[in-house]
């Protein structure tokens, strides 16, 4: 192997391999995200699916200890809305305590 062929391999395979890298994540980008609301026998819940298939299935309000559902309809959304903008931007879809203050979700 001459030293011309070596350097020639060892700058293209790292550009070949960002280059699919690249074609595969981007297709990530075109997922359809859909956000609903689910009513459980206790309260509200959400269910987020990504083409069609479900990701998330949240029947009971994230970051507080136990089992306790969302008392509405809207604050199941809002909640939801925020993980899917979390799922969007490549963020983790966790929920805080202080999120769900100041979104100000009925406890």
């Amino acid at each position: 192997m001459t030293k011309r062929f070596r350097r020639f391999v060892i700058w293209t395979t790292p550009l070949a391999a960002g280059l699919v890298l690249l074609t595969v994540f981007s297709g990530r980008e075109k997922q359809l995200l859909r956000l609903a609301p689910v009513q459980t026998l206790y309260g509200w819940g959400y269910q987020i699916t990504i083409d069609n298939k479900p990701f998330i299935h949240q029947d009971c309000i994230p970051a507080i200890p136990g089992y306790q559902p969302f008392r509405n309809k809207e604050d199941a959304m809002r909640v939801g809305s925020l993980v899917v903008y979390k799922i969007r931007h490549k963020l983790s879809p966790a929920v805080t305590r202080r999120e769900l203050d100041s979104l100000r979700i009925q406890l």
